[in-house]
């Protein structure tokens, strides 16, 4: 908890409907208390205002129950995946170069490759085949 004391990993988000399509949000991830805080941006000439959405909180997933329930971790937000908290339904389009870096030097397995390859694509870079790819990529640069 120390080591992540004030590490966020923000991610780009849009609002999965057919009516909101212009409708922008920043999530951030905190790591230190596993909490999600939304915010939705200010876009001019759009009748919508921005500011805080979801005020921070540990999202369960679907499907989850009360006595056993089962939240979102920095693993489950692959860009172009969509998770649901609270009814509402997003889909992650971006995020930032630092959650590459901080996820690509977790361990191998703590997090999907998927998930990293994702980001990856998204930023330009090759994905990987596996961690030990990593390494080499990470030596060439």
């Amino acid at each position: 908890m120390l080591e992540n004391m004030n590490k966020n990993l923000r991610y780009e988000l849009r609002l999965d409907t057919a009516h909101a399509q212009n409708r922008k949000f920043i999530m951030s991830y905190n790591l230190s208390r596993d909490t999600v805080t939304i915010y939705e941006k200010a876009q001019r000439n759009s009748g919508v205002i921005g500011g805080k959405f979801l005020n921070s909180i540990r999202a369960t997933k679907p499907g989850s129950t009360v006595d056993s329930p089962v939240f979102y971790t920095p693993g489950d937000f692959l860009v172009g995946s969509k998770i649901e908290v609270f009814g509402h339904r997003f889909v992650v389009v971006d995020c930032d170069v630092y959650v590459l870096k901080y996820l690509q030097s977790l361990s191998e397995g703590s997090v999907p490759l998927e998930t990293i390859n994702s980001i990856r694509v998204k930023h330009n870079k090759k994905p990987l085949d596996n961690f030990e790819t990593y390494q080499e990529d990470e030596e060439e640069e």
